[in-house]
């Protein structure tokens, strides 16, 4: 079977997009791939269609749960067989998907980063024909990107133990220096990279200082039909947002991780249906949300660096239409983001106690542990230990990088229930305890597969179906479940903490600064280009594509900065007066962006000095290299 053919009988599409049947074939001829393709460019099916025509199995890591639960779902509706293992799940579920790999019955298996350094894993691996190894999101794996997580680092000791499988790293957004930094941790230098590139000639960019954002998104709602998502700092944010839309007569929901899996499905089916026009929601919304037609991406607050935005901000107009993405602010953003480096990089006071703190919430001892995972809940635990969630957020993640910790995504792990006894025990349990008879019938009829494998269950649905109360329902299953008839997973919507093999005493902590001070540049140095692409003068394109690698010189026509240039009147004694500013200013040391945007005379004729700014780089007057000004002539 051919590409193509996997391709058409288990997604029904035709032709591959560009470059993916590239990357596939390159794969399948046993050689590594790096593949760089923004937000919606079809990432997965790099990886998904090789698996299927390689004889072993592939591994893909991952750290996002959520996704990875989505994708295998999306997968086994298909008829792929995959299966995702993360941490939390019951040791019976992990031994029986590990046995199934061993048997072939597996073609991909998705997990996340911390499995892989598990002896259970190591043990059923080592016996395992490893075609393929996925490094998914693999800009986590290096200190130089925007979101690096320790336990990616155990994907390189795992590709050392499989020196025959193909490794392929993907990502949606990643600088040069990122890209070379992963290849290199991977020990895949030279391998080919295969790159979309980064501009989106349908997506109009709007940066807009405005003092009422709620009127400011009212404009835009109105004046761009369409379905559209807002992105907000807090879950409060986006409650109360979607409480205004809604009361302006506008169908809109909020969406984030605090909410129930029922509740979020039924908001995300709605919003994917079209039912509702507007998702209000945190960064915890999009990903592998896969929704063609939106219309407009609004942000309320600016994100803290350019991937970030760039990857939310590309989630419009994914069908190749007209879409905008909108950032609002005032000043006050602008100056909370321009000190969020300190919020976001604690020392090692602040860290040591909150390590403490947590100890004593779970009652956990110093000493040797099992490695245990403790639910975890934010909110009591900041009232219990009178924290703000901020810094306990960015706490944990200085601890996770010291490795003092380890922390779960935050996921929601719905009601499953196995049946463990076969035909004639169940039978023999029905007969001695007619009670239960009903509820078992029920299970059986509702769930498929049940006496094989854990299936989710509705506890709503079966109380219904049997006329009686969700108490009675979780009471009987209790019951099962202790008696050993069935397995039963309750439900958790709770991240959940770790301290390893070992909890300190806080005299014995000792921290390692040097990769945080590294990351507070990495971090500083975001921060000011996502403050040069909302001061920027040229098109937003520039500074964007620029910060990526990726040259551009062009104007796209789309984003508000083109549309003013275009409207721009290129005469008259203060024009003549600002290009004479600028080619001066050229010549000057302190001839950077920023400095350019900080200085009073640019602050008080910002649109002339875009304007002449404009008109020199169009006549080739000047350049701008490296967020610097420079003239032609040298």
């Amino acid at each position: 079977m051919t590409a193509l053919e996997v391709l058409k009988k288990y997604w029904n599409y035709d032709s591959f997009r560009t470059v993916q049947e590239e990357v596939i074939n390159h794969v399948l001829s046993g050689k590594h791939a790096f593949v760089l393709m923004p937000t919606g460019g079809g990432k997965s099916l790099c990886f998904q269609v090789p698996a299927l025509l390689l004889p072993g199995i592939t591994i893909v890591v991952s750290p996002l749960v959520s996704l990875m639960k989505d994708q295998v779902a999306r997968l086994r509706a298909l008829g792929v067989k995959a299966e995702a293992i993360y941490s939390g799940m019951h040791h019976k579920d992990i031994t029986r998907i590990f046995d199934n790999c061993l048997s072939g019955r597996v073609k991909l298996l998705y997990l996340s980063p911390e499995r892989l350094k598990t002896q259970l894993f190591k043990d059923y691996s080592s016996n395992y024909n490893v075609s393929m190894i996925v490094a998914d999101e693999a800009h986590c794996i290096s200190q130089w990107g925007y979101d690096f997580r320790p336990n990616y680092l155990y994907i390189s000791e795992f590709i050392e133990r499989f020196p025959e499988a193909r490794v392929m790293a993907l990502t949606a957004s990643a600088t040069p220096d990122v890209v070379d930094d992963i290849c290199k941790i991977l020990r895949i230098e030279g391998v080919r990279r295969f790159q979309i590139s980064f501009f989106r000639k349908n997506l109009s960019y709007v940066c807009r200082e405005t003092h009422d954002k709620r009127q400011a998104l009212m404009n835009l709602i109105r004046g761009v039909p369409g379905s559209g998502i807002v992105y907000c700092r807090s879950r409060r944010a986006t409650a109360e947002v979607a409480q205004f839309l809604v009361s302006q007569g506008v169908s809109a929901d909020f969406y984030h991780a605090g909410l129930d899996m029922e509740r979020l499905s039924s908001i995300q089916r709605q919003w994917m249906e079209g039912k509702t026009r507007v998702m209000v929601a945190t960064t915890a919304f999009g990903m592998g949300i896969d929704k063609p037609d939106v219309r407009f991406v609004v942000h309320l607050v600016p994100p803290a660096s350019p991937e970030e935005y760039y990857q939310e901000a590309g989630r419009g107009g994914r069908d190749g239409k007209k879409a905008y993405a909108s950032l609002f602010y005032d000043e006050d953003d602008l100056i909370e983001l321009a000190e969020s480096e300190d919020k976001n990089f604690p020392d090692a006071k602040e860290i040591t106690q909150l390590y403490q703190n947590l100890a004593l919430y779970f009652g956990v001892a110093s000493g040797p542990q099992e490695e245990t995972f403790y639910e975890f809940d934010l909110i009591d635990f900041c009232k219990a230990s009178n924290y703000k969630p901020i810094k306990v957020i960015t706490g944990l993640k200085e601890l996770e990088r010291q490795f003092y910790v380890e922390v779960s995504e935050s996921i929601y792990q719905p009601n499953e229930v196995r049946i463990l006894y076969n035909k004639t025990e169940l039978y023999d349990f029905q007969l001695r305890y007619p009670d239960f008879d009903s509820l078992i019938v029920i299970l059986l009829r509702l769930y498929g597969g049940i006496l094989s494998m854990p299936v989710k269950i509705s506890l709503k649905l079966i109380s219904e179906k049997l006329n009686t109360s969700v108490a009675d329902v979780k009471e009987k299953l209790d019951f099962m479940d202790k008696s050993g008839v069935i397995l039963y997973k309750k439900q958790r919507d709770k991240p959940s903490i770790s301290f390893g093999s070992f909890r300190s005493a806080p005299e014995n902590m000792k921290f390692d600064f040097e990769l945080q001070n590294f990351l507070k540049e990495r971090y500083h140095a975001r921060v000011n280009v996502m403050l040069a692409f909302i001061h920027s003068p040229v098109c937003r394109n520039k500074p964007l594509l620029e910060y990526f690698g990726e040259a551009y010189d062009g104007e796209c026509g789309l984003c508000d900065i083109c549309i003013y240039n275009k409207k721009a009147v290129n005469d008259g004694e203060e024009m003549d007066h600002a290009i004479e500013y600028l080619m001066n200013f050229a010549l000057t040391d302190t001839n950077s962006m920023q400095n350019l945007i900080n200085s009073p005379y640019y602050i008080s004729n910002k649109n002339l000095v875009n304007a002449a700014l404009h008109f020199l780089l169009q006549e080739g007057k000047i350049n701008i290299q490296h967020f610097r000004i420079v003239r032609a002539d040298g």
